[in-house]
Formats: structure tokens, C-alpha cells, sequence
């Protein structure tokens, strides 16, 4: 019995369709990776990681890739099923690639008192 419990705590899921990667149990299934590894394995997907380390401002620094997927629906509904699972994890859910295209321009105006 606690065999088939540790098999089942080491699983690991994949979807096909999205490429979304998440552990099912308490036992994490991907390595620690730096944020800058994280971007370089998944250019311009969404990711949600376990954090695992932090700076000194708690701002994440490395953490166990739960989610990556171009969609970020999908990596937001893998990311509630750990966090369910794990409700003492912080997660971290970040994009890879630019969030303003190139050649875009955002223009902020303060509203007329």
C-alpha cells in the first residue's frame, strides 16, 4: 500500500494539447530552476512555479515549475489543482516573453482634476 502511495506521489501529469506539467502528491516532480532558467526552457509561455528560494524583499528567485503553457488558463487551472493539493506552497505565476510587443507604445494619461 504505501508503495502504490509514493508511486502516486511521484507522478507526474502531462497535457498534451498545452504542454502543462504538474505534480499530483507532496513529492515534487521537476528540479529547483532559477527564474532565468525558467525563461530560457519556456520562451513566451505562462509559468506558475512552487517558489522555493526568495530575495531578501521575498520577491521569488528560483521555485519547481508546476505549469508552463503558451495559454495562460491552462496554467492557471494546474496551478489551483497543486495549490488544492498543497495549500502551504506559494506559487508564483509569471510570463516568459515581452508583455508589450515590440513596436507598441503604451500611453498613460492621469485623468483632468
Amino acid at each position: 500500500m504505501q508503495e502504490a502511495m509514493e508511486g502516486m506521489m511521484r507522478r507526474r501529469v502531462e497535457e498534451q494539447s498545452g504542454q502543462t506539467v504538474y505534480s499530483l502528491g507532496l513529492t515534487p516532480v521537476t528540479p529547483v530552476l532559477t527564474l532565468e532558467q525558467i525563461q530560457d526552457r519556456y520562451p513566451d509561455e505562462w509559468v506558475c512555479t512552487e517558489v522555493i528560494k526568495e530575495n531578501e524583499d521575498a520577491q521569488p528567485t528560483a521555485g519547481r515549475v508546476i505549469a508552463h503553457s503558451p495559454e495562460k488558463t491552462e496554467v492557471i487551472e494546474a496551478a489551483s489543482k497543486f495549490r488544492t493539493q498543497n495549500p502551504q506552497s506559494r506559487g508564483f505565476l509569471f510570463f516568459t516573453g515581452e508583455l508589450i510587443p515590440k513596436g507598441m507604445v503604451i500611453v498613460c494619461q492621469t485623468p483632468a482634476e
